[in-house]
């Protein structure tokens, strides 16, 4: 992952938007949006190798039913922090900590089958 790039398109980002703030502020928020998404498509883009290296040591495990599961909850996590953000940048703080409540919620459902095998393995020592 090119950092510098990174962080380069969100300085220009970040001056656009207050450029576009002062002149279009009506805009100024469909910018940052636009630029914070184009961020995350670049970023997950570049989590393949490591992905790919989890991959091989989950199924070196034997438990890679876990690692779709890992990898869900990412997923959700990542969505729910950047839709929240958005949404706190165009000003609606209730809305976004509402999003990230339920990707909160979303994971917790999609943990259930292992809290439900560690309940499992905890009733089979006893």
């Amino acid at each position: 992952m090119n950092v510098f790039a990174v962080c380069g398109f969100g300085v220009c980002a970040a001056c656009a938007v207050f450029i576009i703030r002062n002149t279009e502020n009506r805009f100024a928020s469909l910018a940052a949006a636009a630029a914070g998404t184009v961020l995350l498509v670049y970023i997950v883009s570049q989590f393949a190798p490591v992905l790919d290296f989890a991959r091989e040591l989950t199924l070196q495990s034997g438990v890679p039913q876990y690692f779709s599961l890992m990898i869900k909850s990412l997923g959700v996590a990542l969505i729910c922090r950047v839709s929240g953000e958005i949404c706190r940048d165009m000003g609606e703080n209730s809305i976004g900590a509402k999003i990230e409540l339920a990707g909160k919620a979303a994971i917790l459902a999609l943990s259930l089958p292992v809290l439900k095998r560690i309940f499992e393995f905890i009733k089979e020592l006893i």
